[in-house]
């Protein structure tokens, strides 16, 4: 079961759903990558305190105070790199079989669940 949620500020809270059962995804909604989905062990760590705090500090320093919509965050950065990383590696699971990437072995990655 995937709980589905539209604003960022909201997700990645809780890893279970309002009838106590575990949550095995969530969606983020991102500014640049439309809506990123998480799974397994990314989503318990992104539910941690310490990777929370992200949330609160700025990716972009003061060039907010230049451009008012460069509004990113650690956290945001952080989802999307996690985003892309899975990306380059269904590319490379589909192009380069030869390479034998599997779940077992991307996991070391920690994009190894976000694989079809």
């Amino acid at each position: 079961m995937s709980t589905k949620r539209k604003s960022n500020e909201e997700a990645g809270t809780s890893s279970t759903s309002k009838r106590g059962a575990p949550v095995q995804s969530k969606l983020f909604k991102d500014p640049i990558h439309d809506y990123i989905e998480v799974h397994g062990a990314a989503l318990l760590i992104i539910d941690t305190p310490q990777f929370q705090r992200l949330r609160h500090i700025k990716q972009l320093s003061t060039v907010h105070y230049v451009y008012p919509g460069a509004n990113g965050t650690r956290f945001d950065h952080s989802l999307g790199v996690y985003h892309l990383a899975g990306k380059l590696v269904r590319c490379l699971k589909d192009k380069q079989p030869e390479l034998g990437l599997n779940r077992r072995r991307l996991s070391l990655c920690g994009v190894g669940r976000a694989l079809p």
